[in-house]
């Protein structure tokens, strides 16, 4: 996981396709979290992208591991009441996520 900020909120993930292992986490982590988020105060969205030859961050882990690699834009302006409560809905499921095959 890769953290940034920009104009929006946004989550720069492979494609479903190019998941590799943990193929389904990108996708459902997304989902969960968006059930109880509050979208009209942290609007987000995930943009899919294939790897590119660019020396990011994101591209390396996903490339060298072959693990699902995130960079996570925060708007610039979003509300930061917004961002601590949809932060921690996040690393919630997460968290759930990881250690549902426990």
């Amino acid at each position: 996981m890769d953290f940034h900020s920009t104009r929006r909120n946004v989550f720069y993930t492979q494609t479903d396709e190019d998941a590799g292992f943990a193929a389904g986490f990108t996708q459902d982590w997304m989902a969960r979290s968006a059930q109880k988020i509050d979208t009209q105060s942290y609007p987000f969205e995930r943009a899919q992208r294939h790897n590119s030859d660019l020396p990011t961050s994101k591209n390396y882990m996903h490339t060298r591991y072959n693990i699902p690699a995130i960079t996570y834009e925060v708007g610039d302006e979003t509300d930061r009441g917004a961002i601590d409560t949809s932060a921690a809905i996040f690393a919630q499921e997460m968290m759930y996520i990881l250690t549902e095959d426990l």
